[in-house]
């Protein structure tokens, strides 16, 4: 209920904890008629809800127009960059002002204050420095003050010396006849071409793109890092060959760039290996034993089963299969009697 009661003293509704006359007004209009059965009935046609809607918001314009005073369009500019309006500042007047100055106080008069970050958002809104000062001196009674006159001209000399542009890829060339070619090119007019100075065209389309096209043309392109580096691929054909980026899916603390082991790495990895089959080894188990179940069902299904329906099922490593009439084994799965997965025979 606080909320709502906030809410309507903002709009005007009530103050002082009573209404005002724009909320008498919207209460009457929103009172449920009683003149008949016709009435009390809910308003089903659209045109009847559109036509009460019309006299709704004309009946609270005209409250609040007749409890607020009346705009004025007079701007006080004062010396020391500040600006007074005395009394509600007209729609024109308080748009130039929002995009040109920072509010200071409000009441029965408006302050407002003009800054150097307040006049470049002006100008960066599209207003000229001839275009805002003219917007001043119109609600001004007396030319305005150099101090606001200097501001504004500094302001505009210093507005747009860099600019930035977003591009995606950037082209050197060497030449300036290909250079000029390139651009003159109405095949590459999708790739967004620019020259901004003699050999160096941007583009607003990423390289892989660029290269492309750019091959596709005849032309023999290759790619460089931000350094100016030539990038070659490890294997020839490959393309691109950037380091892959760094995994930002939540919860993933390592990375996954692929890059070649060493040969401490291959060592470690070989030791591994050998260690294993001299494990296998001393326990009697057959070296060629498939040991894992992919290995196993590879095996199986490479060789004609003799019965429908039966499996392998090999209890470990190097026992035969439970099924009998499968009898293969990890080391001798010639008699495999594995089924395919549509359940039809190999």
């Amino acid at each position: 209920m606080a909320a709502v009661l906030a809410e309507a003293q903002l709009l005007g509704l009530t103050g002082g904890g009573a209404l005002s006359r724009a909320g008498r007004a919207l209460a009457a209009c929103l009172r449920p008629h009683t003149g008949g059965p016709e009435a009390s009935a809910p308003a089903a046609d659209a045109d009847v809800a559109d036509s009460r809607q019309e006299t709704v918001l004309t009946a609270l314009e005209r409250a609040l127009a007749a409890d607020l005073p009346e705009p004025v369009d007079i701007l006080l500019v004062q010396s020391d960059l500040t600006a007074i309006v005395p009394g509600r500042p007209t729609p024109e007047l308080g748009a130039a002002l929002e995009r040109s100055s920072e509010v200071e106080s409000r009441g029965g008069a408006l302050t407002v204050r003009f800054t150097p970050q307040s006049v470049r958002r002006a100008l960066d809104g599209g207003w000229s420095a001839a275009e805002l000062t003219q917007a001043l001196s119109r609600f001004s009674p007396s030319p305005l003050p150099s101090t606001l006159t200097v501001l504004i001209d500094d302001a505009a000399r210093r507005h747009g010396a860099v600019r930035v542009r977003e591009v995606a890829s950037v082209l050197r060339v060497a030449d300036p006849a290909v250079a000029a070619g390139i651009v003159a090119d109405t095949a590459l007019k999708g790739l967004g071409l620019d020259q901004v100075a003699p050999g160096v065209i941007l583009s607003t389309a990423p390289a892989g793109v660029v290269l492309r096209e750019l091959r596709a043309t005849g032309l023999a392109p290759v790619l460089e890092n931000e350094q100016g580096r030539l990038l070659i691929s490890e294997r020839p054909g490959s393309g691109r060959c950037a380091p892959a980026p760094t995994p930002a899916r939540p919860g993933n603390e390592h990375e996954v760039r692929r890059r070649r082991p060493g040969r401490r790495e291959l060592a470690t990895l070989v030791g591994r290996l050998r260690a294993g089959e001299e494990t296998r080894r001393a326990a009697g188990a057959d070296p060629m034993a498939a040991t894992d179940q992919c290995t196993r069902w590879r095996c199986c299904v490479r060789h004609r089963p003799r019965e429908r329906g039966y499996g392998c099922a090999w209890p470990d490593p190097t026992g035969p299969c439970r099924n009998a009439p499968c009898g293969c084994s990890p080391s001798n799965p010639a008699g495999c009697a594995w089924p395919t997965l549509a359940g039809r025979r190999n």
